[in-house]
């Protein structure tokens, strides 16, 4: 295969079949545990492009898989908070998914950026990434995709203090997921579902100011989210919910999601879902609530634990 040898169709699907696996491997265990698998498997398709003979069909199917494995690779490392590392490997995907004639896997690329962007408090850049993903693939998105873009906009334009875009862009993804039609999708967006847009409206409309539209969108993302599959995002969408209940003033019922979200965070190999558990606790913490040094004690000791066994040998 690597010496120049024909490459057959039932490879490249065995190849894109494996990508499957790994993003499901990365919902259930975390970047943490699949960064190092996604980087090996990228080698060698990268090889494999170098060296193998094959049409030009399998060309763009090659590199549209050299594109989603450096994505998965670059989501692998920003979810472990290998932050310079996730933008090299997305460089490298956009560039593959250029070469695949594919548009829409770069903007998908590009709203992975968006989403380290708006973590780390870069909202312009988020809407240009974002505003360029809309505009370079319009043609090509499914329904799906582009209620993931407006969903990630509203988050971008919520922390730039843009209300009015916020409500538009919540407005706009709504629509679109409910015209969504799961056939039409790629097989990389079979994560998202209505549950994960009313999360993208909830924290856009807790960060404008909307803090009771913010619980009302929360508390549904939290309970329609497949909870068994997505353990992660269990975390990040609970933990923004514990966060929308604080500011409510609701900081009790807080607390008891919190708990829950330490736990679920200490058994995820991820930063980003470390992260989002202390975030809560520090909320907890500033609402002046007298049992909040215990929880922020509970989130510490967990999270270092979980953080040392996510490490491995």
């Amino acid at each position: 295969m690597l010496g120049g040898r024909q490459v057959r169709d039932t490879l490249v699907t065995e190849f894109e079949q494996r990508i499957d696996s790994l993003r499901r491997m990365d919902d259930l265990l975390g970047g943490e545990n699949v960064h190092g698998l996604a980087v090996s498997e990228l080698r060698v398709i990268v090889r494999l492009l170098r060296t193998g003979a094959y049409n030009q069909r399998q060309h763009g199917r090659l590199y549209a898989v050299a594109a989603e494995l450096a994505r998965l690779a670059g989501w692998a490392a920003f979810d472990s908070g290998r932050h310079q590392a996730a933008q090299r490997y997305w460089l490298v995907a956009l560039r593959a998914a250029h070469e695949a004639g594919r548009p829409a896997i770069g903007a998908n690329i590009l709203r992975c950026m968006a989403e380290q962007a708006v973590r780390f408090g870069d909202p312009a850049d988020a809407v240009t990434l974002l505003r360029t993903a809309r505009a370079g693939a319009a043609d090509t998105l499914t329904a799906t995709e582009r209620a993931i873009v407006a969903g990630c906009l509203a988050v971008a334009y919520a922390q730039l203090g843009d209300v009015r875009s916020v409500h538009a862009e919540i407005a706009e993804a709504l629509v679109q997921i409910e015209r969504a039609d799961p056939a039409a999708d790629p097989e990389y967006i079979y994560w998202c579902s209505r549950s994960v847009i009313d999360y993208y409206a909830g924290k856009a409309l807790l960060c404008a100011g909307d803090v009771a539209a913010a619980v009302e969108y929360l508390s549904r993302s939290v309970d329609q989210l497949d909870a068994a599959a997505y353990p992660r995002e269990l975390v990040h969408h609970s933990a923004w919910l514990g966060v929308a209940e604080v500011d409510a003033g609701n900081v009790e019922q807080a607390v008891c999601l919190g708990y829950q979200v330490i736990e679920l965070a200490a058994r995820t190999a991820s930063e980003n879902a470390r992260v989002d558990a202390l975030t809560l606790c520090d909320a907890i913490e500033m609402a002046g609530y007298p049992g909040a040094t215990a929880l922020t004690d509970r989130a510490r000791a967990a999270l270092r634990a979980g953080n040392t066994a996510a490490a491995g040998p």
